[in-house]
């Protein structure tokens, strides 16, 4: 129930609907002649009696009531995405099509977690020409963006227009 000034409730209450009650269980109270406020109203013996357990879950969700009590998940602190090529890219058409491919997986990732980036570091294995030594070349750049995004075109662009 949504209270609007001075505790009055407001024409906007929800539905069994929109709690994501089963079909089963509307169809059910419809039947009964119930809705929200009065399905809220049923003593608790009477849901478990008639509804059995799964009815008491929905009775205790529609009371805002549940027992389960909601745990925050822990965010990655770092979003990383990476590719090992088969052959060296030596001409950066290629190297940003490659890209392309990684942000539009992390942006995706960022998304999904209703976040945003300000910092793109990009580390690239270099192979040597001499063959004496065999331990590859790391080249990072590290990119700070003027405003969080998790767009993965612009975040292309900024890329190529830093290399």
């Amino acid at each position: 129930m949504i209270l609007g000034r001075r505790g009055r409730s407001s024409d906007r209450k929800p539905s069994l609907e929109a709690l994501r009650i089963p079909f089963e269980f509307v169809e059910t109270l419809k039947r009964w002649g119930k809705k929200l406020a009065r399905f809220c109203c049923l003593p608790e013996i009477s849901i478990v009696e008639r509804l059995g357990q799964e009815g008491l879950h929905w009775w205790r969700l529609a009371r805002g009531a549940d027992d389960q009590p909601l745990i925050a998940k822990e965010f990655p602190a770092n979003f990383e995405e990476h590719m090992d090529m088969d052959s060296p890219v030596e001409l950066l058409e290629p190297l940003l099509f490659v890209l392309n491919r990684l942000l539009e997986q992390l942006c995706a990732r960022l998304l999904m977690h209703i976040l945003a980036i300000a910092e793109i570091k990009v580390t690239l294995t270099l192979e040597r020409n001499d063959s004496r030594a065999k331990e590859p070349i790391f080249h990072t750049r590290t990119i700070r963006l003027p405003v969080p995004a998790r767009d993965s075109k612009l975040l292309l662009k900024t890329l190529a227009a830093r290399s």
